[in-house]
């Protein structure tokens, strides 16, 4: 459609403009490489002539990931997974000075949630609102044991020097757990029927013998209401487990202290924490992704006062979550091997013998394929050939919402890579927009973001601008290892992060070797609409936005 007015010209780009700014249902970025008015033409290319599918990953590199998730749930769409975890521990101070006749008062496990403050209720309480947790106040089974297997950091034999755990590695701690579980309270909440709990938690006044006082040191019961009760402390919403006080006792307080001099020493002699989970009962359960790392085990003890062994002091000892970590991944998805109708993009990594039971990617081509044989896809040979100059290009992906249901958990954002190279598309490097509000919402020019409707999602979007541009302007055939023309589609907890994982196997379709971490970090996945899919109006959708010069 040839403009030959200057008014309608700019408005046209104005509008655009505007469509671009905000990034929000369906993002529009054209004219952003527009020239003088009266020598082009405007008009939209749109194909559906694209190839797709998907592949199981295999076990997955998850040692020392930004965050874990932890949990055991199971999706009605997907199947079942079950998220463990194994940690090593660090003092907050080695070589501590306990003191003579320590005996412990009370031990405990804190690890917060992602969560956001909402509002103070009308007893003064903090309300918040939970993120990254997946299946709501589901119940599972928690467990955790003292680690008995060595989490080692160097591998001499591997090509960066570094020790990797993958996935599948669950058996090496499992085996290797040792004794009894220590969240071993009578409350069931912080074991058998462990739930993730979105109140603030409170420490109140106690006595010597540890029962509930008022201000004025009166017994309250335990039902006592909660202005009646003494704070002494708050905690933002987190897991909180009273561990066991006999083996911190031993473990920790009466151990030699040269298992306490240095890192060294105390990682050898406590080699960390083993979380395992399984379903409870006939409950679905519940997954969250935490950030272990801002969790510590916090003894409370008295021990005799320096001054006066008459007297005995309340002291604490702190012991942070950090070191070597792995998350261990069980699933049993019920996804078929492959789908003429489906895409599934689903995170994690295998967990079991099963070829079921893999993290799932996709891969697009959306130049389709190259039957003249020349070692170019046939559509990029046409759209050199065309000559336009190429303001907006992007690919939208729709969810077979049939297939996903109503109230099941999707991927906020998906993420579209170079498949065969491991690495970003140029469009997301160019990206730098943040969102202040919701880190999960940056880099909205490039998106992926899912669009929704009533509470269902409808499709993704991504713009592969300069992409193809590049693609157009240099060309290397398809039988190159490293072409650019594949495209991977996962999902991902983290659209800042752009680094991969290392699989270990590449024993997939493409001999892929890695996928992207942040795909790893994520429990949730989704079924999409396949480029063959019957759905006419949902296949996956190739657009480009141009101009031809006159």
């Amino acid at each position: 459609m040839k403009k030959k007015s200057w008014l309608l010209a700019s408005t046209f780009v104005a509008l655009a403009s505007l469509f671009m700014q905000s990034c929000d249902d369906d993002f529009n970025s054209i004219g952003s490489d527009m020239v003088d008015e009266d020598y082009m033409d405007f008009d939209k290319y749109s194909s559906t002539d694209i190839e797709s599918g998907y592949f199981h990953s295999g076990a997955v590199a998850t040692n020392n990931l930004a965050v874990n998730t932890l949990g055991s749930y199971t999706n009605p769409i997907l199947g079942q997974s079950q998220y463990h975890y194994a940690t090593q521990l660090s003092l907050d101070e080695y070589a501590p000075t306990i003191g003579n006749n320590p005996q412990i008062d009370s031990v405990f496990l804190y690890v917060p949630y992602f969560s956001k403050f909402v509002s103070n209720n009308s007893n003064g309480q903090k309300e918040y609102k939970l993120d990254s947790i997946y299946g709501g106040e589901g119940k599972f089974d928690l467990k955790i044991y003292e680690n008995g297997y060595y989490i080692g950091a160097i591998d001499p034999n591997s090509e960066t020097g570094a020790r990797t755990y993958y996935s599948d590695d669950n058996t090496l701690f499992d085996s290797q757990k040792i004794g009894l579980p220590l969240n071993s309270s009578s409350v069931s909440s912080q074991n058998t029927e462990f739930s993730f709990n979105k109140n603030e938690i409170y420490l109140f006044k106690k006595n010597e013998q540890g029962e509930l006082v008022d201000s004025e040191g009166n017994v309250l019961p335990n039902d006592a209401d909660f202005e009646d009760k003494v704070v002494k402390e708050t905690f933002a919403p987190g897991m909180w487990l009273d561990l066991n006080t006999v083996f911190f006792q031993q473990k920790i307080l009466n151990t030699a202290s040269s298992n306490l001099e240095n890192q060294a020493a105390f990682i050898n002699y406590f080699r960390g924490l083993y979380f395992n989970v399984s379903q409870s009962g006939s409950d679905a359960g519940a997954l969250a992704t935490m950030d272990f790392t801002k969790g510590y085990i916090q003894i409370n003890y008295k021990a005799d006062s320096e001054a006066d062994a008459t007297i005995r002091e309340s002291k604490t000892l702190k012991i942070n979550l950090t070191g070597q970590t792995i998350n261990l991944i069980e699933n049993q998805y019920t996804i078929p091997q492959q789908s003429v109708e489906n895409l599934y993009v689903v995170g994690g990594g295998k967990g079991s013998n099963s070829s079921s039971s893999d993290a799932y990617v996709s891969y697009i081509d959306v130049f389709g394929a190259d039957l003249d044989a020349n070692g170019i896809p046939d559509k990029l040979d046409y759209l050199t050939d065309q000559n336009w100059l190429i303001n907006e290009a992007n690919v939208t992906i729709y969810i077979d919402r049939a297939a996903v249901g109503a109230n099941n958990p999707e991927p906020e954002r998906l993420f579209l890579y170079d498949l065969n190279n491991s690495s970003v598309l140029v469009d997301y490097s160019n990206d730098t927009s943040t969102n202040t509000s919701d880190t999960k919402k940056n880099k909205a020019i490039y998106n992926g973001i899912l669009v929704s409707q009533d509470g269902q999602g409808l499709y993704y979007k991504f713009r592969i601008t300069e992409y193809v541009k590049d693609l157009i302007a240099s060309q290397t055939p398809i039988s190159d290892i490293a072409n650019k023309y594949r495209l991977g589609l996962a999902v991902t907890e983290s659209i800042g992060l752009s680094t991969f994982s290392n699989l270990r196997s590449d024993a997939n379709p493409f001999a892929v070797k890695n996928i992207p971490t942040a795909t790893v970090m994520s429990p949730l996945g989704t079924i999409l609409h396949s480029a063959a899919t019957t759905a006419a109006d949902k296949k996956i959708k190739f657009e480009i936005y141009y101009t031809t010069p006159n």
